[in-house]
């Protein structure tokens, strides 16, 4: 932790992926592994250049 006169440590940057942080074993891990599959299913849905909806719907 930075102490009120301790300025060595203030300019470096520390890069760190989600990856890294999130356990192998993780709940969400083992979810996002069983639902990958709705992604081929919506992609019809959306178009390439925007995301936007590609289907108008009317609620």
């Amino acid at each position: 932790m930075l102490g009120k006169h301790d300025h060595s440590k203030r300019n470096r940057i520390q890069f760190v992926t989600i990856n890294e942080m999130v356990p192998q074993n993780h709940l969400l891990r083992k979810i996002d592994k069983v639902i990958d599959f709705i992604y081929d299913l919506v992609q019809p849905l959306y178009t390439i250049d925007n995301r936007q909806p590609g289907l108008a719907r009317s609620f």
